[in-house]
């Protein structure tokens, strides 16, 4: 006796849209049932009302519509997360998403102008400020925002500007409830290479063999962002790659969010 084989959800042709727009008219459905009756107190309306055009749900037309949408939402419902990792600089802050992408954003000057620390204060402090708008509206709202600590050994000028820059980072994604973890610098490099002490170019080097979808284009704040994010991704348990346990234990050394679910 032959059986006729499950039906897979590519072989319903159904329109993720169609799919979306319906869940979105079922549950406005679900709520309008929910609202209290009208009072008796208050006339029913008595005026004609023109016929809705009345759009045809998917559900009443596609067989196996609701195994569609049930596949949907259980997409949705275990998604991988998404996790950003953020490499703060006022010249080249990184950014890179698990989402595939990377990008280096810093402020943006002519060859014969003063750099961002050099500025007349007023300017200097706008200059900043924007830097840190177009930070944030890269990040957007991950489940995670990953961001390396800074360098307690760095000195030199622009210091004041950098400690201004990286709290008001931290301040602004804290205050839109992304949780944040939080990465010395050796601890990034080891997560990236296996050791603490290593140089810009190993990073890069190492990120460019491990995690090859993200194109860095040798620049050392993305590869740092990369492995930020990586690092990321590997404590909520949705690493992107299998790596040593040399590499994981900087995920020891990092200060994590409380988040149900991620590795304590």
């Amino acid at each position: 006796m032959t059986t006729t084989p499950p039906r897979t959800i590519a072989a319903l042709d159904v329109p993720l849209a169609d799919v979306q727009r319906d869940i979105h008219e079922r549950d406005a459905q679900q709520r309008s049932r929910t609202r209290a009756p009208r009072p008796a107190s208050q006339a029913p309306r008595t005026a004609s009302r023109r016929p809705s055009r009345r759009r045809t749900p998917v559900l009443e037309t596609t067989p196996g519509y609701d195994i569609a949408l049930a596949a949907v939402e259980f997409t949705a419902a275990t998604r991988s997360p998404v996790v950003v990792g953020v490499d703060p600089s006022l010249t080249g802050t990184g950014i890179a998403s698990s989402n595939g992408w990377c990008e280096v954003i810093g402020h943006k000057r002519r060859a014969k102008d003063p750099g961002i620390t050099q500025l007349p204060h007023a300017e200097r402090l706008t200059a900043m400020r924007t830097l840190i708008d177009q930070v944030l509206t890269t990040i957007g709202t991950p489940d995670l925002v990953v961001i390396e600590l800074p360098a307690v050994s760095r000195s030199g000028g622009g210091a004041h500007e950098r400690g201004w820059f990286w709290w008001q980072l931290y301040s602004q994604i804290h205050n839109r409830q992304t949780p944040i973890g939080l990465l010395a610098p050796n601890a990034r490099a080891l997560y990236a290479t296996g050791k603490g002490a290593a140089a810009k170019g190993a990073v890069i080097d190492a990120v460019t063999r491990r995690f090859p979808d993200w194109t860095t284009e040798g620049n050392d704040n993305a590869a740092d962002a990369v492995a930020l994010m990586a690092a990321g991704r590997d404590w909520l348990g949705h690493p992107i790659t299998d790596l040593p346990k040399t590499h994981r234990a900087a995920l020891d050394k990092a200060t994590w969010p409380t988040l149900p679910g991620a590795e304590s």
